[in-house]
């Protein structure tokens, strides 16, 4: 097992943009290690300070959209996320994805409910699917996939990211 880097003001001034990356992504990826299957919901990954919970979000977005779309997105346990990315494109002052990730939401949540309840309404819509191609085509979200590769497409946000983070090393500070 690897050692766990402690993560303090100093390590975070002194690292590349990269090395800051892994380790906060890592970070996120040890607690969630941690979890139990049971534990593996909304409720315990909010525990995760909110800066770095929002830097893993808004990563994890770009990885599975990119990989899949935000059918696939929502379909993983990712899902658990899309509140944290929405947020971290706020802070981070991206507008065009924060404007995006809220219209999805509009979409998906016409009903209003609140973050816990819009979790377990997914996580009954997953249940209650067949298959993946059954979930996928109840939201029928494809048209948001190609909106938000051109958003990436037009804006490297990897550096913004490390910006924000430069800027506000005590956030990110567990």
């Amino acid at each position: 097992m690897e050692d766990k880097i402690k993560i303090t003001e100093m390590v975070l001034k002194d690292s590349t943009d990269e090395e800051i990356d892994v380790m906060l992504t890592q970070y996120v990826y040890n607690y969630l290690d941690e979890l139990t299957e049971e534990q593996y919901n909304y409720q315990y990954i909010q525990k995760i300070k909110p800066a770095i919970m929002m830097y893993y979000a808004t990563g994890v977005i770009v990885y599975e959209v990119e990989n899949g779309g935000f059918n696939q997105f929502l379909f993983n346990s990712s899902r658990y996320f899309i509140f944290d990315a929405l947020e971290g494109y706020k802070l981070f002052g991206w507008n065009e994805h924060y404007n995006l990730i809220l219209e999805i939401i509009k979409e998906i949540n016409p009903l209003k409910l609140n973050k816990s309840e819009f979790f377990e309404y997914f996580d009954k819509i997953k249940l209650q699917s067949e298959s993946y191609k059954s979930f996928s085509d109840k939201l029928n979200l494809d048209k948001f996939d190609e909106i938000f590769y051109k958003i990436n497409d037009d804006k490297n946000i990897f550096p913004l990211l490390i910006e924000y983070v430069r800027n506000h090393y005590g956030d990110f500070v567990p």
